[in-house]
Order: C-alpha cells, then sequence, then structure tokens
C-alpha cells in the first residue's frame, strides 16, 4: 500500500517528484520518510508568516497566570 507524501514545508499533497527531508528510520518500518517538494517548484506554497495559534493561545495563557500573579 502506497501512502500519499505531504510537503514537510506547505502540508500540501506532492504530486510527481519529491525529495526526503528527513529519513523516518524505524525496524518495523511504522515511521515514514518526511518529504518535501524539490527545490523551485511552484506547487510548494511555503507555511503562512505568523505564529501558529497553539502559540498564540499559550502565550495568552501565559500572561494570564502572570498577571494573577502580579494581582493586576
Amino acid at each position: 500500500m502506497t501512502f500519499p507524501r505531504y510537503c514537510a514545508d506547505c502540508d500540501q499533497s506532492i504530486v510527481g517528484e519529491a525529495e526526503v527531508a528527513v529519513e523516518g528510520f524505524s525496524a518495523s518500518g511504522a515511521r515514514g520518510d518526511t518529504y518535501r517538494h524539490v527545490a523551485g517548484d511552484p506547487a510548494c506554497t511555503g507555511r503562512p508568516a505568523g505564529r501558529s495559534v497553539v502559540s498564540r493561545a499559550l502565550d495568552a495563557k501565559a500572561a494570564e497566570s502572570v498577571s494573577r500573579f502580579r494581582g493586576a
């Protein structure tokens, strides 16, 4: 069974040529390789600039904790 390859840079599926970004070596073969589009492929859009939703949520939670700790 062949699994679809997804680009580690843009999270889009890869059709055609791809290069291995990280070899997923495991004795059982459970961990597959990580792929990315070949350099210059117009299908690779890259990741959007900016912080992830999870990072922003964690920062907001930390700021809330600090303000409660300081009694502000």
